[in-house]
């Protein structure tokens, strides 16, 4: 399966970065260690496409290779490689299911023992080509303000436009799906430019698209004030 992820990366099609519909839940505690629970949900049209790219370059192989790609175990194996060796990092769960409509579901727990090492999940997720992610959370001593801005990284080669047709069938297809990021803080929450769900903790919420053609950078931000 590592040669039709492969070309999966190639094509910008890598996990979380164009998924269909993406949950992140953060915990943050006192001391800045905490956990995340990541749910990326794939619809079987979007696994479809996948098998037909992958398959395109060798058709007689098409059942195969829809095994392979469908196989949780693959799943299992491709994610935990993605996260192990992040220093500060530990996966305490991860699970790949296939639903009885042959979409699939992915649900990884990550434990992270500072912020700066949930900083380091983002830059790796991020790769080569992806969207750069850069958490802040400074504290003035009475309150501690919290952001996440995603920008677009510059592009390497302007003139190559050869995959821009995929990207925009891509983002096209994915224009109803979503990106949420909820996070819970360990401080009652002063401001916010998201939707407060508690005292303590804040949802944003995007449409994948957003994440996908980002022209400009996108800044999910909030005040905490401590005890």
């Amino acid at each position: 399966m590592k040669k039709y992820l492969l070309f999966l990366v190639l094509t910008g099609l890598v996990l979380f970065q164009s998924c269909l519909s993406l949950s992140r839940k953060v915990k943050i505690n006192k001391d800045g260690s905490g956990q995340e629970l990541i749910q990326v949900d794939f619809s079987r049209d979007f696994m479809d496409m996948i098998v037909s790219f992958a398959s395109a370059l060798d058709t007689a192989r098409y059942q195969e290779i829809r095994d392979s790609i469908y196989n949780d175990n693959n799943f299992i194996m491709e994610s935990r490689e993605d996260y192990e060796g992040i220093e500060g990092i530990t996966i305490a769960n991860i699970n790949s299911e296939t639903n009885s409509d042959s979409s699939k579901t992915l649900n990884l727990t990550l434990l992270f023992n500072t912020i700066n090492d949930l900083q380091k999940v983002y830059d790796k997720e991020a790769g080569q080509d992806g969207n750069v992610s850069t958490l802040k959370y400074e504290d003035d001593g009475t309150r501690i303000n919290y952001s996440l801005t995603i920008m677009k990284k510059p592009i390497s080669n302007p003139q190559d436009t050869s995959m821009n047709g995929l990207r925009n069938s891509i983002a096209e297809m994915m224009k109803n799906d979503s990106y949420t990021m909820e996070v819970e803080f360990p401080y009652f929450v002063e401001t916010t430019n998201g939707e407060k769900i508690n005292e303590n903790t804040v949802r944003w919420k995007y449409a994948i698209t957003d994440l996908y053609n980002l022209e400009e950078s996108l800044n999910m931000n909030a005040v905490l004030k401590k005890d």
